[in-house]
């Protein structure tokens, strides 16, 4: 099994769901999601959304300088599904994915 590591950023589009990971299938599985609202005290909210459009404060909400994260080691599986993100202004979510594939 090999593993690939994401690191990167999405800046969110202002009043419109934007995806920030895509739906894993096809003999890989999310080991490891971490998603973070970049912005600074005082910015934008960020609400996140797994398997559906992300809308305004409906689903999990990340107030600026906050993180969530999904990881196979706290017992928890990370969901497969694409992962959207909302918010009215456009701040940018820091983004650190674990991948495993089946070789």
């Amino acid at each position: 099994m090999s593993v690939t590591i994401n690191n990167g950023s999405v800046t969110l589009t202002a009043a419109t769901s934007t995806l920030v990971s895509e739906a894993k299938y096809s003999g890989s599985i999310r080991a490891v999601l971490v998603v973070t609202n970049t912005e600074a005290a005082g910015g934008s909210t960020i609400t996140i959304a797994v398997g559906q459009e992300a809308k305004a404060a409906n689903g999990i909400i990340l107030l600026p300088g906050q993180s969530f994260a999904w990881a196979l080691d706290s017992g928890y599986r990370p969901p497969l599904h694409q992962v959207n993100a909302y918010s009215a202004g456009t701040p940018v979510l820091a983004i650190y994915e674990e991948i495993f594939t089946r070789d």
